[in-house]
């Protein structure tokens, strides 16, 4: 259990630190995620 917890603190701390990392926290491995959104919302208006 003690892995865990500091597994997720990392994966925190680097969520914070990297806000581009693979793992957002929205979806998994979509890396590009914010990117395409932005576009999106650009080609739709």
């Amino acid at each position: 259990p003690g892995n865990i917890v500091l597994g997720l603190l990392i994966y925190f701390i680097a969520a914070l630190v990297i806000p581009d990392a693979p793992s957002n926290g929205r979806k998994g491995s979509h890396h590009s995620e914010d990117d395409s959104v932005i576009e999106g919302e650009f080609k739709e208006k």
